[in-house]
Formats: structure tokens, sequence, C-alpha cells
């Protein structure tokens, strides 16, 4: 079984039955039109087939969800006749969620609920970035590779994104500047800490060559921020945002903390600019899921948040440590890998003349999955690599996957 990014060509309508003229096709913009799958969605599609041992989508465990705290909160709502948790609320969030968040959230510049989007789920934040500053042919400056659902979302908006050089400290604000230098640019985007897909974590020194530069140069870092608190190794450098306000926006999940199933996110940018986002959001669902937002509200302030990401936490060392041990356990020579301090990610870098997109089929045939990496490139410029989850098994099928993965390679030509 081989998973693809599929482009979608056209879309017709019926034909018309009888001696009547061909039905006209719909529609559509040629931006819906030549919009492509979301390969990750795609893949996912593999977790149904039985036996398969998924390393490949972004997921939780799912045994590690906080069930009981979920449910009490959910009884105190409906018990109580809380008829505020089923009704239309506020475009920006809910007064109690804002509130917490704006506690919760370090900053080095007071917060106030204002100064907070709440979305459905920091995809949505993401998209609402888009809608608000993009035009067909802006450049957004990256990282090389970069998270697949920010190429997937700013295509949709005909942007022009430019990979800039990535090493193992992640994105090198010398090489974004080097661009900016040769042609401007309307954002540039990095998830800092704990990268999606690679795991690698920019240190303090480059955040703070980036945050001088993009102040100097006028433009905009969305800092996409949803592993921080799955930290293994010691607290990650402070965000984006806290180096600078001004010109950082931070996004923001609880799709990683509590559950993803429950599409709570949100944003924090500088205040004078918050109404702009508000009207985005408004134009694409009016707001946010108010119960499920007073779910978060009831849980988080129950005091059994801190505890619940402690576990996982926990959880999650152990596993990553497992996935480590099996890679260096089973990998041929020639094949590296990163070695993250927290989030959810490894990346595997192959030899440069291997394409990891037909290793895929022949891991499924062994009833094991991972996302190629050809997708994380917006030029689709790069084939040699893989993404691997480690979080969504347990450690026994972690061994077993990563020693199947280890047969299939030893299997190619590791050599030009």
């Amino acid at each position: 079984m081989c998973i693809c990014v599929v482009k979608i060509e056209s879309a017709s309508a019926p034909k018309a039955a009888g001696p009547q003229a061909e039905a006209q096709e719909w529609p559509f913009s040629n931006r819906a039109l030549t919009l492509e799958n979301n390969i990750l969605r795609e893949i996912l599609k593999v977790t149904d087939i039985p036996g398969v041992i998924s390393f490949a989508g972004g997921m939780p465990a799912p045994e590690l969800f906080p069930y009981e705290g979920l449910f009490e909160a959910a009884r105190t709502l409906l018990e109580g006749r809380d008829g505020n948790a089923l009704q239309y609320s506020l475009s920006r969030g809910t007064h109690e969620l804002r509130k917490w968040l704006i506690e919760y959230c370090p900053s080095t510049v007071p917060l106030t609920e204002e100064d907070v989007l709440v979305t459905s789920g920091a995809q949505q934040a993401l998209d609402i970035v888009g809608r608000a500053f993009l035009e067909r042919g802006d450049r957004v400056l990256t990282s090389h590779p970069t998270y697949v659902g920010l190429i997937h979302s700013f295509n949709f908006y005909g942007a022009d994104m430019v990979t800039c050089r990535t090493d193992e400290q992640g994105l090198d604000p010398d090489a974004v500047e080097k661009e900016l230098k040769r042609k401007s640019a309307k954002l540039i985007y990095l998830v800092a800490t704990y990268d999606n897909p690679t795991g690698r974590t920019q240190p303090l020194e480059r955040r703070k060559r980036l945050m001088e530069i993009a102040a100097h140069y006028g433009v905009p870092v969305i800092d996409d921020n949803p592993y921080a608190e799955l930290s293994y190794r010691g607290a990650p450098p402070p965000s984006l945002r806290l180096l600078d306000p001004e010109w950082a926006l931070e996004l923001k999940t609880f799709s990683k903390m509590i559950s993803p199933g429950l599409r709570i996110g949100w944003m924090i940018a500088p205040r004078q600019y918050m109404g702009i986002f508000e009207k985005v959001k408004q134009s694409t669902d009016l707001h946010t899921n108010t119960f499920c937002q007073r779910l978060i509200h009831l849980f988080c302030t129950s005091g059994k948040l801190e505890p619940h990401v402690a576990k996982l936490c926990k959880a999650y060392s152990a596993r990553l440590d497992c996935m480590l041990a099996a890679l260096e356990e089973h990998m041929p020579e020639g094949i590296t890998w990163t070695k993250p301090d927290g989030g959810l990610f490894l990346w595997v870098m192959l030899p440069e003349h291997l394409d990891a997109e037909p290793l895929l089929k022949a891991a499924v045939a062994e009833k094991v999955a991972f996302v190629p990496g050809r997708p994380f490139y917006p030029k689709a410029d790069s084939g040699s690599a893989f993404r691997l989850n480690f979080s969504n098994q347990p450690e026994d099928k972690i061994r077993d996957g990563i020693g199947r993965l280890g047969r299939i390679l030893r299997k190619q030509r590791l050599t030009a």
C-alpha cells in the first residue's frame, strides 16, 4: 500500500441522462481544485489496518488521556445545567478560559484577556494568521524542513514559502537575514522548541538573534509552540514572544497536554492587532466550541493539569529513550537521527540517494508506518528522510516496529 499526496485535478457534477446537454462543472476556485490532501490525514488511514505499528501521526497516547478529570468536569457542567456551556460565546474565547490563560502563560509584559484569542486548535490559529497577512506570492521564510501543516495552510493563500539553512541547532538566523537582504518577506515561521518534524530546539542565542533581525526588518515571527510543556531534559529556552513581545506572535494548544480531539488552542499577539485576528476568526466559525472551553477551564482549575503533564513527560521520556535505543540497535550504518529533548518526534536521515517514499510502501507491507520526509519541504526538494513519532506506541511496540524498519533498511543499498 502506497501513501502519497494526491492532487485534486478537477471536480465534476454528474452527467445528465437522456438527450439533455451535459451538466456544467461546478465552478470551484482554482485554489480549491489545486489544493493537495494533507498527507498526515491520509496516512492516518494506515492505522485502520490491523496490526500496523504506526509512528506516523503526531498523536498523544490515548491510554494517557485524563478521562476521569474530564468526566468530572463534564458532569459538573451538565448536572449543573450550565446553560452558558452550551450557548454561543465570544469570538475571542470565554472569559473564564482567557483569564486562566493569562495567568498560566509566562510573559515579560502584562497580559489581559484582550491579548488572547482562543482558537479551534493551533492549526486554526495558523490559518487565521495566513488569512490576515497573505496575498498571493507573498514570501514566508521558514526552516528546512518545516511543519507540513504550515505548507498545507499557506499554500491555500498562494504564499511563496522560502526555506532557510537549518542545522542541528534549528533555523539559522544569519540565513534568514541573508534572505531578507535579498528580498523582503511577510512572515517568518518556525517551531523553535522541539520542532515538528525534526525534534530540534533552537538555542537561546539564535532566538535572540532571530528576533533582532525580525525587528530590524519589520517582519513578524510566528512562534508555533505546542510542545514546550513536553520537556524531558530540563526546561527549554524562553519562547520567542518572551524575547520580543512586539514582533512575535505565539501559537499554543491543549492538544498535546490534554486532548487533540477537543480542538482548543490559542494565540497571543500584540494587543493592538488582536482586533484584526478576531474579525478574521469571525469570518470562519464565529467562536470556538464553548463546551470544550468550559470543560478545559474546569479541568485546569481543578489542579489536575500539572500532575497530568508530569505523567505525560515521564511516559513520553521513557518512550523516547526506548526508540533511541532501538534505533541504535537496529539501524544500519549510514543512517542518522536527531535526539530531541522533548516533544513528540525525531527525524531519521538517510543517505541522499535513498528516497523514503518507496520505503514507506515496503514498511506498510511489514505493518509499520512513518511519515516520509518530502511533504515537509515546501518545494519537495528532498526525500531522503522520514519522521517518527514516539509518543503513541508502548515500548514493546516501539522496539518491534523499529526492528521491522531496521530489517527493511538493511535490504536497501545504503551506498551510492
